[in-house]
C-alpha cells in the first residue's frame, strides 16, 4: 500500500486521519465508523522500502449484522505524507469485524428469575401451582420473558407438561434488545386427579439456554371411579354411549359423585372430590340429550317401561373395602357383563333393546342432511304388538327385544317421518296383503291408506343397510325373496347382500313378497355391481338418501317415475329396468322371434328389411302365490341407435289379431301392424344395418274393467329389460 519511492521511517498511527467508510465485500454497503473505534498496529519499515505495509484494524463493539465479515478498509490523510514525509498513495487490506452482540433471555415469575433447569417448582416464582378441585375454575400464573442482550431474541410457543395449556396472553415471536413479554400458563381443574408436574419448555435464539425449561406443578384434587360395561354373557358386547352415574350406598341415602358416559368399547370413567366407603355404579338404557357427552350416539335414547314411564337400568358394585379417599384416589369397578339370550328380567332385556337403537341411530346420523330429534322405545307394549309412532316412539312387542331387524326396520319408519318423505297414513289397520303395492287402497276403511309396501319396503331396507354399513353381525338369519315364477324359492341375497330376518307380516300373501321386491330394489340401487350382471347401479347410501328426500316418493311407482325423469341417458334407464325386472316388479323380457320361425325367442334377433313385423314377447310379473298378475296393461317402446323413440305402441287392447295383446298363459304376444313396422322401422334402414333396442312397459290397478282409457289406481308404467333388433338392408 505505500509507494515504492516510499523513505523508511517511523509511522504514526495517528497521522492516518479518520477512516472515512468501511465497505462490504458482497454488496458494496457502506457503514461510517468513528476514528476512536479503530486501532491501528503497525510496523517499521526497514532499508530498502517496502512497497506495503501490514496492520490490522479492529472494530470493537459492532452493532451491524454483516452477512460477510471480512471487508476492504479505504483509508485517507488530510496531508500530502506522514510524519516523516513517506507518501500515502492508495492502498487497501482485508480486515475481519469481531461482532460480540448477542441475545440474552430471562423468564421471571412474580419478578423473580428462574433459572434454565430449575427442577424445583415453588410458589415464591409461581412455578407451583398450588391445588385445586376436580372441575373447579383453572388457576391461571403469568411469566415474563426479558431480552437483556444486545442481538434480537426470536422465541417459540412454549410447550407445557399434560394438565396445563396457556393462556390467552402468549408471547410474541421476538423481543428486541431491552424489551419483555409475558404468557399465561393455566392449570386444567378437568385434567385426570392427581399431580400434574412436568417442564415448560422455551424455544429460543440464546446460545447458551436454548431451551429455556423449568419444572412447574399442581394438584388436581379428585377421585376416580372406572369400569367396562357389556351386556350378553354369550357373546359380550359393549354397551355404547350409556348414561352411567356412579353413587355412595351410605346407611340413610345414597350420595351422588357424579356421571359419565360409555365409549365404543363400553368404558366409562367418573371423576368425583367426595370420599365414598360404598360405592355402586348405575348404567341406564338410555343416552345423553342429543349433543351432550362423548358424541357416541347423534340423538337421544331411552328404553322406558310403557306403563310407569321410567328408565331401565343395571347397578353394578364396587368389592367391599375399596373405599374411595385421598390415600386411594382410583376404583375400577369390576368390569361386569349381564344380561343374556334367555333372559326373564325386563331391565336386562332393555339393554339389547337400547343397542339396537343405538346402531340404528348412528346410521341416521351418517346420512346426509338429516334431523335428528329424541326417541323413546316403549318396551313392554301392554298391547303386545310392535309399531312405530308419530315422531320419536317406538312400541316394542314383549317378544322382539332381542330382533334387530324388527327394531331397526320400526326405526326406519321414524327416520321417513322426520325427514318428510312418504306419505303418513290417516288409518293403517292391516297391511293390506293383497293390493299394497297400490298408491291408495279404496277400501272400506278410508281412500287415504299409505302404499304400505313401499313404506315396509323401505324399513327393511334401512334395517339392512343400518346393519350392514355399522358391521352388525348379530342377529343374523336367512331372509328368503321368491324370484322364480316356476316355484323355485330362491335364498334373498342378491348375490351381495347379507341375510337378516324378516319375520314381519305373513308369508302367503302378496304383501311380504312386494315390501322384500322394495326392499331389494332399495339395496340394488344403493350397492355395488352384481346379480350376474342384472345390477350395474350403484348409488352409494348418501345419494340414495338424498335423491329420496328430494323426489318424496309415496309408492315405488313414484320412485320409479323419478327414477326415469331424472336418468341422464337411455342406457341408465335400462339399467334401472334390469333391477326392477330381477325383483319381478317390471315385466319381464322373453325377446323376439321372425315370423314363422321355429326357432326360440332372441334378445339379439337379426331381420331383413322387408322381413314382416317379429313377434315380441314377455313374461307377467307375478306375485308370492305364482298365479296372480301384478300388471294388467302393457305396451312396448322401440328406439333407434341414436338412442330416439321411434315406435311406441301404447297401452294395447287384448285381442287375438296382430296388433293387439295375446295372453299364452302368463306370457304375453304382439305383433305390431305392418304399417306400424314399416312406418316407425324399417323404413329407417338404408344402406346399412341398423339395430334397434325394444322394452316391455307396463302397469296395475285394484281392479281390471277391461278399459283401457281407464288408468284409475294404475301403477308403473315398469319397464323391462331391452332387447335387440339388428334390420339388414
Amino acid at each position: 500500500m505505500w509507494g515504492t519511492t516510499w523513505t523508511p521511517g517511523e509511522i504514526n498511527s495517528g497521522s492516518f486521519g479518520t477512516i472515512i467508510r468501511i465497505r462490504g465485500r458482497d454488496d458494496n454497503s457502506e457503514y461510517f465508523l468513528r476514528t476512536a473505534q479503530i486501532s491501528v498496529s503497525y510496523t517499521t519499515p526497514s532499508s530498502p522500502a517496502p512497497t506495503s505495509l501490514n496492520f490490522t484494524a479492529t472494530i470493537a463493539d459492532d452493532t451491524i449484522a454483516e452477512p460477510d465479515e471480512s471487508y476492504f478498509v479505504a483509508l485517507s490523510n488530510p496531508t500530502s505524507t506522514n510524519a516523516l514525509g513517506a507518501m500515502i498513495t492508495t492502498g487497501s487490506v482485508t480486515t475481519t469485524i469481531i461482532d460480540n452482540d448477542a441475545p440474552e433471555i430471562d423468564v421471571q415469575g412474580k419478578g423473580i428469575s428462574i433459572v434454565d433447569g430449575d427442577t424445583t417448582p415453588s410458589t415464591t416464582d409461581d412455578t407451583d401451582f398450588g391445588s385445586i378441585l376436580f372441575n373447579a375454575v383453572g388457576v391461571t400464573h403469568t411469566f415474563t420473558v426479558k431480552n437483556t442482550g444486545t442481538a434480537t431474541l426470536t422465541l417459540g410457543a412454549p410447550q407445557l407438561p399434560p394438565g396445563f395449556e396457556l393462556g390467552t396472553n402468549q408471547l410474541v415471536g421476538s423481543l428486541a434488545p431491552g424489551t419483555s413479554d409475558t404468557f399465561q400458563v393455566i392449570l386444567v381443574s378437568s385434567a385426570i386427579p392427581g399431580i400434574r408436574s412436568g417442564d415448560i419448555v422455551i424455544p429460543n435464539n440464546d446460545a447458551d439456554e436454548d431451551p429455556y425449561n423449568f419444572a412447574v406443578k399442581g394438584v388436581i384434587k379428585g377421585y376416580e371411579i372406572s369400569g367396562t360395561i357389556k351386556y350378553d354373557t354369550a357373546a359380550p358386547k359393549a354397551v355404547r354411549g350409556a348414561l352411567v352415574k356412579a353413587y355412595n350406598n351410605d346407611l340413610f341415602n345414597d350420595t351422588y359423585l357424579g356421571e359419565s358416559f360409555t365409549d365404543d368399547n363400553g368404558h366409562y370413567k367418573i371423576t368425583t372430590t367426595t370420599d365414598a366407603t360404598n360405592i355402586y355404579v348405575r348404567v341406564y338404557a338410555q343416552t345423553a340429550p342429543a349433543g351432550v357427552g362423548e358424541g357416541h350416539v347423534k340423538r337421544a335414547i331411552g328404553v322406558e317401561d310403557s306403563i310407569s314411564g321410567t328408565d331401565y337400568y343395571h347397578d353394578i358394585y364396587a368389592p367391599p373395602g375399596w373405599p374411595l379417599n385421598a390415600s386411594n384416589p382410583i376404583v375400577n369397578v369390576v368390569d361386569d357383563v349381564f344380561s343374556f339370550k334367555t333372559d326373564t328380567v325386563v331391565a336386562n332385556q332393555a339393554f339389547w333393546v337400547y343397542d339396537a337403537g343405538v346402531t340404528a341411530s348412528r346410521f341416521h346420523a351418517s346420512l346426509p342432511g338429516v334431523a335428528i330429534g329424541s326417541l323413546e322405545i316403549e318396551f313392554p307394549n301392554p298391547f303386545s304388538h310392535t309399531s312405530a309412532g308419530i315422531l320419536g316412539n317406538i312400541w316394542l312387542g314383549a317378544d322382539d327385544w332381542q330382533e334387530w331387524d324388527v327394531i331397526i326396520h320400526e326405526y326406519g319408519h321414524l327416520v321417513a317421518q322426520e325427514e318428510g318423505f312418504f306419505r303418513l297414513p290417516t288409518t293403517a289397520l292391516t297391511h293390506y296383503l293383497d293390493y299394497n303395492m297400490r298408491i291408495e287402497n279404496p277400501d272400506a276403511e278410508g281412500s287415504d291408506l299409505l302404499s304400505l309396501a313401499f313404506n315396509e319396503g323401505w324399513a327393511n331396507f334401512f334395517s339392512v343397510a343400518a346393519q350392514e354399513i355399522e358391521g352388525v353381525s348379530n342377529p343374523k338369519v336367512d331372509n328368503f325373496i321368491h324370484r322364480d315364477p316356476s316355484g323355485i324359492i330362491y335364498p334373498y341375497n342378491a348375490k351381495d347382500l347379507k341375510y337378516y330376518s324378516y319375520d314381519i307380516e305373513n308369508t302367503t300373501g302378496r304383501g311380504e313378497d312386494n315390501e322384500l321386491s322394495v326392499m331389494a330394489i332399495l339395496w340394488d340401487l344403493y350397492d355395488g355391481p352384481g346379480d350376474s350382471g342384472k345390477d350395474q347401479i350403484s348409488m352409494g347410501i348418501d345419494t340414495l338418501f338424498t335423491f329420496l328426500k328430494t323426489h318424496d316418493p309415496y309408492s315405488l311407482s313414484d320412485l320409479w317415475n323419478s327414477l326415469i325423469d331424472t336418468a341422464s341417458d337411455l342406457s341408465t334407464k335400462f339399467k334401472y329396468a334390469e333391477i326392477f325386472e330381477l325383483n319381478h316388479i317390471s315385466p319381464v323380457m322373453v325377446g323376439t322371434q321372425a315370423v314363422g320361425s321355429s326357432g326360440a325367442s332372441s334378445k339379439s334377433l337379426i331381420i331383413m328389411k322387408n322381413d314382416p313385423a317379429p313377434v315380441f314377447f314377455w313374461d307377467v310379473p307375478l306375485g308370492h302365490d305364482f298365479s296372480t298378475q301384478l300388471l294388467h296393461r302393457f305396451g312396448i317402446a322401440i328406439y333407434d341407435e341414436s338412442d330416439t323413440l321411434v315406435y311406441d305402441s301404447g297401452l294395447l287392447s287384448v285381442g287375438t289379431t296382430d296388433g293387439t295383446l295375446q295372453y299364452v298363459g302368463d306370457r304375453l304376444r304382439f305383433v305390431p301392424s305392418l304399417t306400424d313396422w314399416r312406418t316407425n322401422v324399417t323404413n329407417t334402414v338404408s344402406g346399412t344395418p341398423k339395430t334397434f333396442r325394444w322394452v316391455a312397459y307396463g302397469g296395475g290397478r285394484f281392479t281390471d274393467t277391461g278399459d283401457i282409457s281407464d288408468t284409475t289406481f294404475i301403477t308403473g308404467l315398469y319397464w323391462s329389460s331391452f332387447a335387440e333388433i339388428t334390420v339388414l338392408p
